[in-house]
C-alpha cells in the first residue's frame, strides 16, 4: 500500500539522538526477514537504549529543577521587598480595618494620599502576597472582584498591633542595611566587618551620626525585645523573684529591662547606657505604675524623670553604677 492510498500524510523528521530506540527499532526489521511480536515485553534490542534515554530524562530533569532553583535564590530580595511595600502602604491595616476581605478597588480607596495610584500595579504587588500567603484571595462565584483577605502572617505587619513586626521589616529592608549586604565576597576574602565596608564606621558609630538611622534600629530592636521578653516572662514567671534590682549596661533603649520592671513592679531597674540619656530616647515602661517610679528612682535622684531637654543635656550619670548592688541584663 502506496502513501497514494490515503487522503492526507504528512512526514515528521527529529535528529537521530532524539529518538535512538526508533532508529535501533528500524535497522533491526530492514535486516531481518522474519516477524518478531513483543506483548508486554521490551525489545531486547533497545532495552538498554530505553534505560539509558530515562538516565539522561531524569539528569534533564534535576538539572532544570537546579536551574529553577536558583531563579528563585536570584528574585528572593522581591519576597522583602513587595513586604515592605505592604508595610509602607499600611495594607493590612487598611483591610483589617473593613472588618473582611476587600477588593482591590476598596483597597486603592483607602490609600487616600495619593490620588495618581496605579492600581494594576498594586494588583501585582497584592499577587506577590497572595502567593507568599501573607494574603489570601477569594474569587466569587458571581465573577466579581477578587477578594483580598489576612492570614496569621498578615497580623505581624499590622501598625496597630502591639507586638507588630513593622519597625523590623521596614529596617531590614532599608538601603542601609541593605548596603552591607553587598560586601560578603569582600570579607570573606579580606576579613573585617560588612557595615564598616559599607558606610565606612560601625553600626553604633552611624547610628550616633545619623538621627534616622537610630531611631530606625532602635524601633526595630524595641519591637524584638518586646516579643522575646514577652515569651520569657511567660515561661519563667518566678524566675525574677530572688531579684531586687537589675542594670541594663548595654542595648539600645533599655526596652527589655523596661518590659521586666513592668511585669515585677518590686524590681529596681537601672540604666546604665549613655547614649540613651545623651539622645533622650528613655524607654519608659509603664509610667503611672510603681514599677515606673521605681525604674528611675535610682537613675535620676528623687525618682522625677526629667524634661527631654534635661535628658539631652545630660552627659553621664555619676556613680551609678555604685547607686545600688545589681545584676547585670
Amino acid at each position: 500500500m502506496g502513501l497514494s492510498s490515503f487522503k492526507f500524510w504528512s512526514i515528521s523528521h527529529i535528529c537521530r539522538q532524539s529518538n535512538n530506540a526508533t532508529h535501533l527499532m528500524a535497522r533491526t526489521a530492514s535486516s531481518s526477514n522474519e516477524y518478531h511480536i513483543w506483548v508486554e515485553d521490551t525489545p531486547p534490542v533497545i532495552a538498554n537504549q530505553l534505560r539509558l534515554d530515562r538516565e539522561r530524562e531524569r539528569e534533564a530533569q534535576v538539572l532544570l529543577e537546579g536551574q529553577a532553583e536558583i531563579w528563585q535564590h536570584l528574585f528572593g530580595f522581591a519576597d522583602s521587598m513587595a513586604l515592605k511595600c505592604a508595610v509602607e502602604l499600611c495594607i493590612a491595616d487598611i483591610i483589617n480595618s473593613h472588618g473582611g476581605p476587600i477588593t482591590l478597588c476598596q483597597t486603592a480607596a483607602e490609600i487616600v494620599k495619593f490620588p495618581s495610584l496605579d492600581i494594576p500595579y498594586l494588583a501585582r504587588i497584592m499577587r506577590s502576597l497572595v502567593r507568599k500567603k501573607i494574603l489570601t484571595a477569594h474569587n466569587p462565584s458571581d465573577s466579581g472582584d477578587t477578594l483580598y483577605g489576612l492570614t496569621p502572617a498578615s497580623k505581624w505587619l499590622s501598625h496597630d498591633f502591639e507586638l507588630s513586626l513593622v519597625p523590623m521589616v521596614l529596617m531590614e529592608n532599608h538601603s542601609w542595611q541593605l548596603a552591607p549586604w553587598h560586601y560578603l565576597s569582600q570579607c570573606v576574602k579580606e576579613g573585617g566587618i560588612a557595615f564598616k565596608k559599607a558606610h565606612g564606621c560601625e553600626m553604633w558609630d552611624f547610628a550616633s551620626k545619623n538621627p534616622e538611622f537610630n531611631k530606625i534600629f532602635n524601633d526595630a530592636m524595641a519591637c524584638t525585645a518586646k516579643i522575646v521578653m514577652g515569651v520569657v516572662l511567660e515561661e519563667y514567671k518566678n524566675g525574677f523573684d530572688c531579684l531586687g534590682s537589675l542594670k541594663n549596661a548595654g542595648g539600645r533603649t533599655g526596652g527589655m529591662i523596661a518590659e521586666i520592671v513592668k511585669a515585677h513592679p518590686y524590681i529596681i531597674g537601672i540604666i546604665a547606657i549613655p547614649h540613651i540619656i545623651s539622645t533622650g530616647s528613655i524607654f519608659i515602661g509603664a509610667p503611672r505604675s510603681m514599677g515606673a517610679a521605681a525604674f528611675f528612682h535610682l537613675v535620676f535622684p528623687g525618682g522625677r524623670c526629667p524634661s527631654f531637654a534635661m535628658m539631652q543635656s545630660c552627659r553621664v550619670l555619676p556613680n551609678l553604677g555604685r547607686a545600688s548592688p545589681a545584676k547585670d541584663l
